[in-house]
């Protein structure tokens, strides 16, 4: 800078280097990319739409950068951010999911290309209901009580069933018993918000038969009722059979009912009765009659109608009825 003084006056001229303009500085902006991608817990390589992820610029997740929701790929990028530190936080699941964590994730954002954004990858696990089908063994007539009775829970579909072999049940009369857990996840939808998943109980007949015993060969029909909330995220199994009005069939309190029945195969039996004489040579008259009772000290079966009672006439033989 040259200062002259002219006539009384100063003036002040600023002289650049070779004669170049006012000097500039530059301060370079370095900038990163942040990644979020979103898997199922139980199958990492499935990845996951619909998952929506706030950004944080301080550690108490009240300033609000940028929100990234995950596409089809299970994945979102964000836009150019300031290289430096970030907190991730999931602030909604995907549909049938629940959020495996709600705390924030601190992230650090280096300069770099789109291509090498830093990726944090987290995890959901889908929702699922638990319930049971109970079955129960009604005698009619009497069996001995350690007699057993085995039932089997199958379906004409491919559809959830109880873990080993839950889906077989022993019982004995009067007996009531559930099969193992059915365990349903949102996936058992189909897609959509509710379905109904149509069961059977069945009786394993033995073979050989019991002897005595008329068995339940029919197919009992059980349904559970599938529905998801949409706002809770949450599924419910229900067994019902709304077809037939019977809210609660195949709970505990109303369980399937199979119906065997024992009785003994009835056995006819005719006794034979005869007239002689005790004196030796003797024969009575063909004009006498000679009648005979039956009758029983217990509660044995007896002849029906009149048929404890016969007569014989004369020398001969006679029957009881059966």
């Amino acid at each position: 800078v040259t200062v002259k003084d002219i006539g009384g006056e100063l003036s002040a001229t600023v002289n650049y280097p070779d004669g170049k303009a006012p000097f500039t500085f530059t301060n370079p902006y370095e900038a990163g990319y942040l990644q979020v991608k979103k898997a199922d817990s139980a199958n990492t390589t499935t990845l996951l739409e619909g998952a929506v992820f706030t950004v944080y610029s301080d550690q108490n997740c009240e300033n609000t950068v940028t929100t990234l929701t995950t596409g089809q790929e299970g994945t979102a990028i964000s836009e150019a951010l300031p290289a430096g530190n970030y907190w991730v936080k999931e602030t909604k699941a995907p549909e049938g999911y629940t959020n495996d964590g709600t705390e924030a994730t601190k992230v650090t954002v280096a300069a770099c290309k789109v291509a090498d954004a830093v990726t944090c990858t987290f995890t959901d696990t889908m929702v699922s209901a638990v319930t049971r089908v109970y079955a129960k063994k009604s005698i009619v007539g009497n069996v001995p009580a350690d007699m057993t009775f085995t039932f089997e829970l199958t379906s004409d579909t491919v559809v959830p069933m109880p873990g080993a072999n839950g889906n077989i049940i022993v019982v004995k009369g009067g007996e009531s018993k559930a099969f193992g857990d059915i365990t349903f996840t949102y996936a058992d939808l189909g897609g959509e918000e509710s379905t109904v998943i149509t069961y059977i109980v069945k009786e394993i007949i033995p073979d050989p038969k019991a002897k005595g015993i008329t068995y339940d060969e029919a197919s009992h029909m059980v349904k559970v009722a599938l529905a998801y909330d949409s706002t809770t995220h949450a599924l419910t199994a229900t067994v019902a059979d709304p077809e037939s009005g019977k809210t609660d069939w195949g709970t505990e309190n109303n369980p399937v009912i199979l119906v065997n029945t024992y009785g003994t195969t009835g056995a006819k039996l005719k006794l034979e009765v005869g007239k002689e004489l005790s004196i030796p040579g003797a024969v009575p008259a063909t004009s006498s009659t000679f009648s005979f009772e039956l009758s029983t000290t217990t509660d044995a079966p007896m002849p029906q109608a009149s048929g404890n009672i016969t007569s014989v006439t004369g020398k001969g033989t006679a029957e009881f009825g059966e």
